[in-house]
């Protein structure tokens, strides 16, 4: 089978290796698609040995934290078919549309157990099951966050992760979310899925327009999706007084901030890595549902398919701001 493999820092080769060995409580899954994660940019740009100590020092502590080399993530939003079941598995059948918690699937398979495996209704398309994974940690965000009815949002970044959030957060019944981000074709979907007001952060002074919308009162909850220092420097000095602002995003470089502005506020800052774990699979299920119901919209988020063949052109697009949502076909 074939399978892309990091061999350098942006670059991927195609090579040929066995089918994965089936265990018993595991199943494999013929791929039909795979969508790129904004970690996996990060990790492309690196390659499997970063030379920047600041990037080793990264990807050394994401190794403890996840258990295994954090490239091997390389490709984890699927979708796709069972095609062998091992001899303890229940509930899963030859031919079964699913998604899956997993990793290595810029693939034509993958192997996954039983446990991280999670079936497709009708009304999910595979393209759109792709992007399950990402819908899963906007919902785990919002959670993390504990918006309530009318809250207000700001969400800095709209990437897929800033407006799957969007999404989630119209749909527990936030009342206005606002966007801010660099990108126009960014903003246009943040606009098109039901952001009450965008604004470009290089054209806009993004504290100063915070302000005056919120009446200096500032937002209830920010999530922070871009993974940049002026972004975490406007989360500090926008939110609210006892305001909850909640780290979605992975920086590249470490950086100073002002604690006293958290204190002096009484802010409340969390992160969000979804892990394996309590709550993981109702959080995937929540997702599904989510798509299939309508309330969260992937179709617009989708901009290109890629052919495995071609994904290093996929990743490049990416990088240069040219898509939004990529999907990889084998």
């Amino acid at each position: 089978m074939k399978v892309a493999i990091l061999e350098d820092a942006n670059k991927f080769v195609i090579k040929e290796v066995p089918k994965p060995e089936l265990g018993p409580c595991s199943v494999v899954i013929k791929i039909r698609y795979c969508s790129i994660c904004g970690s996996d940019i990060h990790m492309y740009k690196w390659g499997p040995k970063p030379q920047d100590p600041s990037e080793v020092k990264l990807v050394s502590f994401l190794d403890s934290i996840l258990g295994f080399p954090a490239y091997s993530l390389l490709g984890h939003q699927i979708s796709g078919n069972i095609v062998e079941i091992g001899p303890e598995v229940e509930g899963y059948n030859i031919g079964d549309r699913v998604t899956a918690r997993t990793r290595g699937a810029y693939a034509d398979f993958i192997i996954s157990e039983e446990s991280q495996v999670y079936h497709l209704p009708n009304e999910v398309s595979f393209e759109q099951a792709a992007f399950v994974e990402p819908v899963s940690v906007a919902v785990s965000a919002v959670r993390r966050s504990r918006l309530k009815l009318g809250d207000v949002v700001v969400i800095l970044g709209a990437g897929p992760i800033g407006l799957f959030i969007l999404q989630c957060a119209k749909a527990a019944g936030v009342g206005r979310v606002y966007v801010s981000e660099i990108s126009e074709l960014r903003l246009k979907k943040a606009k098109e899925l039901g952001a009450d007001e965008v604004f470009n952060a290089k054209k806009v002074d993004v504290v100063k327009r915070i302000n005056k919308i919120t009446r200096s009162l500032g937002p209830d909850v920010v999530f922070e999706c871009a993974g940049k220092p002026e972004t975490m420097w406007q989360m500090l000095n926008i939110l609210s007084k006892h305001g909850k602002g909640v780290i979605v995003a992975v920086y590249e470089k470490p950086f100073e901030i002002d604690p006293n502005r958290i204190m002096m506020k009484n802010l409340d800052i969390v992160g969000i890595l979804p892990t394996r774990g309590e709550g993981e699979r109702d959080q995937f299920k929540m997702a599904i549902a989510l798509i299939k119901t309508g309330k969260v919209r992937v179709d617009p988020m989708i901009t290109a398919t890629y052919s495995l063949n071609n994904i290093n052109g996929a990743f490049n697009s990416l990088i240069k701001g040219e898509q939004l949502g990529i999907l990889i076909k084998p």
